[in-house]
């Protein structure tokens, strides 16, 4: 279960996401979890959080709960100086080296985090197989979505246009079917002079 950051949008009525606070995240986690019987929770960090590092990150979170304990649940193993970062980092690589296979996206390695934010600049104005022309980042994440069955972000619900994030919490293998499904969306593009 993922309480993404975009609840500030879609609950507070915020512009973007640049607005949610870590406060914010934490209560929306905490009402996620009273309702979760089981299976793992996922909370987003809010901007400003992690940007710097992994470490960057512990430290807030150790600073916001004071002690290592969320309901009851106790932190360890993790020292925050990296030798043992939490973070799925053997995720992360093979979805930023497939995505970058694709002629007109591009990504790079994120710094601590679950997701890779990645450029559509190279679709914007392009046509689909279908005839549509992409316009946004938003057109792109839905043509994955509705013609190969691949969920996305846009970015510019993170004033981050023309990008989508793709998040790797996952497993591997349904990272690999979707690297896979994006790299096959890449192909059927024509040039909007070409119609």
């Amino acid at each position: 279960m993922l309480v993404g950051d975009s609840v500030g949008m879609v609950l507070h009525g915020l512009p973007s996401t640049l607005g949610v606070t870590l406060e914010m995240m934490i209560m929306h986690g905490q009402a996620v979890r009273r309702g979760l019987e089981r299976g793992l929770m996922v909370v987003d960090m809010s901007f400003g959080c992690y940007e710097e590092s992994p470490v960057q990150a512990f430290r807030k979170c150790r600073a916001r709960h004071g002690r290592d304990r969320l309901r009851g649940r106790q932190a360890r193993g993790w020292r925050g100086d990296g030798r043992d970062d939490p973070l799925p980092h053997r995720s992360r690589h093979p979805v930023v080296e497939q995505i970058n296979q694709a002629e007109g996206l591009r990504c790079r390695v994120p710094n601590g985090a679950f997701y890779v934010f990645v450029s559509c600049a190279g679709f914007i104005g392009k046509t689909t197989g279908k005839g549509k022309v992409i316009e946004s980042d938003m057109d792109f994440a839905m043509y994955l979505r509705e013609e190969f069955g691949v969920a996305v972000v846009p970015g510019s619900g993170f004033m981050a246009s023309p990008y989508i994030r793709i998040a790797y919490a996952a497993s591997e293998d349904e990272l690999k079917r979707a690297c896979a499904r994006i790299l096959a969306a890449c192909g059927p593009f024509r040039e909007r002079e070409e119609l």
